[in-house]
């Protein structure tokens, strides 16, 4: 996932053209599974979805979804201030080409947290049938050299909290194993549901707080190619082994 750096404003819906990217057709994508990984739950896994922003440029959705993707998370928001430019097009036309659609915030570390989970309800203010249950992106850098990690975990679950009460279901957490193993030690964490950034492995390691549970989502590649998205995108993976789809899907 990435970040905004700059406030940026909203676009008119527009329908995406791509490039002639590389494709993941059904032998490709269980080519990509194998290579990754040898993890039982991977290899069998026939979800597979993607997590976009405006660094994807517009994108062509109904392609998207003839490639097999089955779900996408659109960022809607950062800090307490910014919207992404893409997030209604995209949101609108995946949605249109049948994918499961979800949006998530990347939280900023000195921002308030009331405040930022209030940004990001005025954009995703109820769920859609189709949509995935929202997600808090959690990995930025130098957090420790500017808050104690005690506050920081404290404000992460005021915003989980906040946006829990207002759309009633617990947000999915999104982080890679070394950020979560320092910064998400509180017991509380355990209750929600982890999406696990880690590349080049055979499974996930998870995070102490994890460990007695499992990942639901796992981001296995930040250089995938999708036909009707220009450039790279971001691969994850659904474990269908110890969960069902439908248990994150409103």
């Amino acid at each position: 996932m990435k970040r905004i750096l700059h406030i940026v404003g909203i676009t008119l819906l527009l329908y995406g053209c791509s490039g002639d990217n590389s494709d993941i057709t059904p032998s490709r994508r269980d080519t990509l599974i194998t290579k990754k990984t040898a993890d039982k739950s991977v290899k069998n896994s026939n979800i597979i979805g993607i997590d976009v922003s405006h660094y994807q440029g517009r994108i062509n959705w109904t392609e998207v979804s003839s490639r097999g993707i089955e779900f996408a998370y659109i960022k809607a928001t950062e800090g307490i201030t910014v919207k992404d430019s893409m997030c209604n097009s995209n949101y609108t036309e995946a949605k249109r080409a049948g994918i499961n659609t979800g949006m998530y915030h990347f939280y900023i570390y000195n921002d308030n947290p009331i405040d930022q989970a209030n940004n990001f309800l005025k954009v995703v203010n109820c769920l859609n049938p189709g949509d995935i249950y929202p997600v808090l992106d959690l990995e930025q850098e130098f957090v420790n050299n500017q808050i104690s990690n005690r506050d920081y975990q404290r404000n992460v679950l005021l915003w989980l909290t906040t946006v829990e009460n207002k759309l009633g279901v617990k947000p999915i957490i999104y982080s890679n194993y070394s950020f979560a193993k320092v910064n998400l030690s509180d017991h509380r964490f355990a209750d929600y549901r982890l999406w696990i950034s880690e590349y080049d492995v055979d499974k996930p390691e998870l995070p102490l707080i994890w460990e007695n549970s499992s990942w639901t989502l796992w981001q296995i590649t930040d250089k995938g190619s999708v036909r009707g998205i220009d450039g790279n995108v971001d691969i994850s993976i659904f474990n269908i082994i110890d969960y069902s789809f439908s248990e994150i899907v409103y």
